[in-house]
């Protein structure tokens, strides 16, 4: 049996065992992290056998994400605050509006998403050296603390709630294109596979597809 712990900077671990015949061994080739992805290629060998696989933690909750060499954080405090990304210096800091430990990363990563504590979702500009927002967007979903991202996917920003309801938003203007009450539990981290088609899970145990009918 072969064991591998990889460490990851924000001090999250992964552990992966191999189980094969003999005597085992087991070593990453690489590495990816992005924000809420992280994916491994790893090679194991035993017992004469060489295997190789791909490990994947996807949709973790973390309440910062990277782009243009800044990480943005958002945090119970209310504020939302972007740092250097080399030097770990404050860019920008406002508490302008109540966020909580929820961000969320355009495509082309020039817009960071984050939901408010009541009814509003906010987009901040993520390429500037001061806070600027894009668009405030009065959602009406009433008190929120589910710490889901916000995802964009071909121009249609999923987003998520700790009362069984999905919504799409217009990315560029925060327009509510639609919304759908799923159920009565939290609505986890959403996997958009386009602007009108989306996975996801709820604390329910359930995994739904749904698609967008335009």
């Amino acid at each position: 049996m072969a064991e591998l712990v990889k460490q990851w900077e924000d001090g999250t671990s992964l552990s992966v065992t191999y189980t094969g015949d003999g005597d085992g061994s087991a070593t990453f080739s690489s590495d990816h992290n992005e924000g809420i992805d992280r994916e491994m290629s790893i090679e194991f060998s035993g017992g004469g056998v060489s295997e190789n696989g791909t490990v994947r933690q996807v949709g973790l909750r973390q309440p910062y994400i990277t782009a243009d060499g800044k990480v943005f954080i958002t945090a119970p405090d209310r504020y939302f605050t972007c740092l250097d990304a080399e030097t770990g210096k404050e860019v920008w800091r406002t508490k302008e509006y109540k966020v909580r430990e929820t961000v969320g990363l355009s495509e082309d990563g020039k817009t960071v998403y984050s939901k408010c504590m009541w009814d509003t979702v906010v987009a901040m500009d993520a390429t500037t050296h001061e806070p600027v927002t894009r668009w405030a967007s009065h959602a009406g979903f009433g008190y929120e603390h589910n710490p889901a991202m916000p995802l964009e996917k071909d121009g249609t920003l999923w987003v998520s709630t700790k009362n069984g309801l999905l919504m799409g938003m217009d990315a560029e203007t925060g327009k509510v294109l639609w919304q759908h009450k799923i159920g009565n539990s939290i609505l986890n981290t959403p996997l958009p596979l386009s602007g009108t088609e989306c996975i996801f899970t709820s604390s329910e145990g359930t995994i739904t597809y749904i698609r967008v009918k335009k």
